[in-house]
């Protein structure tokens, strides 16, 4: 008689494994977490249950970077958390590494075949030098990083795409602005360059962020950097080199940007509240004539700080002289990179501009059919976004951006936020296979605003699967509310949820339906009654993107209809569908709350 042994630990537990593991953490600790007694248990539901087969379906890419964002989330960093970021960060340059040889060796082939001869050294030789490069001392040294003359400098710049060398080629000029696509390595040459120059001249590099995880990520690029091509590890933060160069990594209180004497590296400088004022602050620190300020950023609106500055209008304000000079324009830029009237470095890279620089990591056709043509546009093609029809501005949407995750909620805890009560809303998808969910910390009394906790996005998952990581959130959190789109192809989702939440609103959507959820947004935006972590960058541009409209009839609208052309607002649907639970009239709402799934 076959004896059929019983997992001790029942299905609520597995399925909170499996959760765990598909939003990064490691086996050991989902152990820990859930009191599993070994991880040997947890690698038999992987590989028994298939939960690579569900992790592979990301990209690897976004793989890393999810792990990335959740160990930078937590306050206190551990060392050993420390240093699996550096590690996380190492994985990705590796990636961006070996991407850059495969394509140099394509091109060198191509090249041969065609019997060109420009000087490029073969891709072998190349790897042949970096091999006998990195061999290491018999310690590792501590931020005592070689001169530029050694040759493991020139392998580093050997393994940047052409558009980020016409940069790195400019880094001598006094201020440098670039408009840059999302997502194609700028943060990673500006980090090695900041490097590179700190060596070269002594002078000190400080890293101005619109949050303080970007600056997390500077810094590993860095250290990362210095470990692969020489073998040093680099200690402190700041980062003190022996020729007494200092490498800071700061967010955007301007106090502490005005402190110090140094070139200076402004990341996403379009989405940095109150701008002007900083720039002028933080500029300071340019004042000396061998000081520089490095600009780079994607677009936001045509109403921010920033824009000014990029526009020209900043330097022609109050001067009649200035008034009529031209500025190149964006096509001239992508094309010719150069000094500008107001002696600023201006350069323009779209994503198509990265594609043809040789970055093989990058599918267009793709993100165009995801995003839509507006949303590709300032997303991908640098084009700043026109506020004239948004029903938000920029400048009230920046009010509700907090640059850090708050000191209560840990996303890596079993209950990331206790028993506090949360709303969930799900936007299904309709461009892309693509779907997204948010879950958002309710306000506990009347003023207090609605917190984005988590954000997911679901790309070529049946139904069922998604249905399944809700009901999942449900044992993570103290889910008061979940708002679905029922309307569309959201409707299977939606019934299944009601199965295990019978409580759910299933939002069919008609002409009021979609005024009242826009109206409720609006309301909140207009008085900050909603946050969400700078690290969650969709969000305000998926806010953007929601328009005014006339109708036929001459009557006001929202261009907010579900349809393929507009899915690039699923942020700010599936975020409305979550505060839905308050209504807009917030004074007759009721205070208490129900406890479930607990």
């Amino acid at each position: 008689m076959e004896v059929v042994r019983k997992s001790k630990y029942g299905d609520e537990v597995r399925d909170k494994a499996k959760t765990l593991y598909l939003s990064g953490l490691t086996p050991k600790e989902i152990a820990q977490k859930l009191d599993i007694n070994g991880t040997r248990t947890v690698y038999n539901w992987i590989n028994k249950d298939g939960w690579n087969e569900l992790l592979s379906k990301f990209d690897l890419e976004k793989q890393l970077e999810q792990r990335i964002l959740l160990l930078t989330h937590r306050d206190m960093k551990k060392p050993n958390e420390l240093d699996e970021i550096d590690r996380l960060i190492a994985n990705l340059i590796k990636l961006q590494d070996a991407n850059t040889r495969i394509q140099k060796e394509k091109l060198s082939i191509k090249e041969r075949e065609a019997n060109l001869d420009k000087g490029y050294c073969p891709a072998e030789r190349k790897d042949q030098v970096h091999s006998s490069g990195k061999k290491k001392s018999g310690r590792k040294r501590k931020n005592d990083v070689p001169g530029i003359d050694d040759p493991r400098w020139q392998q580093w710049i050997d393994s940047l795409y052409s558009y980020q060398k016409i940069h790195f080629d400019a880094r001598h000029l006094k201020e440098r602005w670039t408009l840059k696509s999302r997502q194609i390595g700028f943060t990673f040459e500006a980090a090695g360059e900041a490097l590179y120059v700190a060596v070269e001249t002594g002078k000190n590099q400080t890293f101005l962020s619109a949050s303080k995880a970007q600056s997390l990520v500077f810094r590993s690029y860095i250290t990362q950097l210095a470990e692969k091509y020489f073998g040093i590890e680099l200690q402190g933060n700041p980062i003190k080199l022996p020729n007494g160069a200092e490498l800071r990594f700061i967010g955007t209180n301007r106090n502490t940007a005005q402190s110090y004497s140094s070139d200076l590296y402004i990341d996403e400088a379009c989405w940095i509240p109150k701008f002007e004022g900083i720039y002028e602050t933080a500029g300071a620190m340019g004042t000396l004539k061998d000081r520089r300020i490095t600009v780079f950023s994607t677009p936001s609106t045509r109403s921010h700080g920033a824009y000014r500055v990029w526009s020209g209008a900043y330097w022609k304000q109050g001067n009649k002289d200035r008034a009529d000079i031209p500025f190149p324009s964006k096509e001239t830029l992508r094309k010719y990179p150069q000094l500008c009237p107001d002696k600023k470095w201006r350069y323009v890279v779209t994503l198509q501009d990265a594609v043809d620089g040789g970055n093989p990591n990058i599918d267009v056709d793709d993100l165009k059919e995801r995003c839509g043509e507006a949303a590709y546009a300032y997303l991908y093609d640098a084009e700043f976004m026109d506020e004239a029809d948004s029903i938000f501005t920029l400048s009230a949407l920046t009010k509700c951006i907090k640059e850090d995750m708050w000191s209560d909620v840990d996303l890596s805890a079993q209950r990331p936020i206790g028993d506090h009560p949360v709303a969930i809303g799900y936007d299904p998808a309709r461009t892309g296979d693509l779907a997204r969910c948010y879950v958002l910390a309710m306000p506990l009394k009347k003023g207090d605003p609605f917190r984005v906790i988590e954000e997911f996005e679901y790309r070529g998952f049946h139904w069922s699967w998604q249905a399944e990581q809700i009901q999942n959130l449900t044992t993570r959190y103290n889910v008061q509310h979940i708002g679905v789109d029922c309307s569309g192809i959201g409707s299977g989702v939606g019934e299944m949820i009601k199965a295990f939440f019978p409580q759910v609103m299933l939002i069919s959507y008609t002409q009021q339906s979609k005024q009242s959820l826009v109206l409720k947004v609006m309301d909140l935006v207009s008085t900050s009654r909603i946050k969400w972590p700078a690290e969650y960058t969709s969000i305000a541009p998926s806010f953007l993107a929601i328009k005014r409209k006339q109708t036929g009839h001459g009557t006001m609208t929202f261009a907010a209809e579900r349809t393929e052309e507009t899915g690039h607002a699923d942020s700010f649907f599936a975020i409305a569908h979550a505060v839905a639970c308050e209504g807009l009239n917030v004074a007759m709402q009721r205070t208490s709350t129900i406890r479930v799934n607990l």
